[in-house]
């Protein structure tokens, strides 16, 4: 019997933890949306400035959303360079049984 489960490719680690990393990195912007929604500026005319959570929200948002950007940047690049270390290394074995 086939299954949707059982087909198909499978995903490396690498790109399981990249998943998660962007998953943590959208967790604060529902933070923030959520906060809009709950204390929405529903009070305020449209020409009032925009109440003070927001900034501050908004501010923390960024902050914690740059950060997560630079752990995935920095996840890339170290499994990156794992992966080629791999690929070195399996280059170089094949290469001495070739020469045997």
């Amino acid at each position: 019997p086939s299954s949707f489960v059982t087909q198909g490719v499978t995903v490396s680690h690498d790109v399981t933890i990249g998943a998660l990393i962007m998953l943590i990195t959208v967790l604060p912007y529902f933070v923030v949306q959520g906060a809009d929604w709950h204390w929405g500026p529903t009070s305020h005319p449209d020409t009032s400035p925009a109440p003070e959570y927001t900034r501050w929200s908004a501010l923390a948002t960024f902050i914690l959303c740059f950060i997560f950007f630079i752990l995935y940047l920095a996840q890339q690049l170290i499994f990156s360079i794992a992966s080629q270390r791999k690929e070195n290394a399996r280059k170089e074995k094949r290469f001495e049984f070739i020469k045997k």
